[in-house]
């Protein structure tokens, strides 16, 4: 996997009052890009050509998988563990919790000095 860059990213897609949440998997490596759409509904894109399940005879996942060499699950763990700190920068506590802020809003903190090591926002919960 030398070489490889793995991307989340997260938009919203759908009316504007009423938005839905849409997740990308973007796999590059060399000259490929694979990007595996999840939202309204599951579309994956191979170097700017849209496959949509119903093109398949399998499922839209199996696809990413042949393409990548590796699956939606592998993905994602691999994601967290480069993404992720696996130490807070402060303290070098491994010790995380999730924690709510403002309606959307979600942070990592460190269990141990309570700074805050990431965080997410999900627009669609406030819109």
């Amino acid at each position: 996997m030398k070489g490889t860059k793995l991307y989340i990213t997260q938009s919203a897609e759908g009316p504007k009052h009423d938005p839905y949440l849409c997740r990308s998997l973007i796999f590059l490596k060399d000259e490929l890009k694979v990007e595996y759409k999840e939202g309204l509904y599951e579309r994956m894109v191979i170097n700017g050509t849209e496959i949509l399940p119903q093109h398949l005879l399998f499922p839209l996942e199996e696809a990413f998988e042949i393409a990548t060499g590796i699956t939606v699950h592998q993905f994602q763990r691999y994601y967290e563990r480069i993404h992720n700190p696996k130490r807070c920068p402060n303290c070098g506590s491994k010790r995380r919790k999730w924690m709510s802020g403002f309606p959307g809003e979600e942070f990592m903190m460190c269990y141990d000095c309570d700074r805050i090591i990431d965080c997410t926002f999900n627009e669609g919960a406030i819109i």
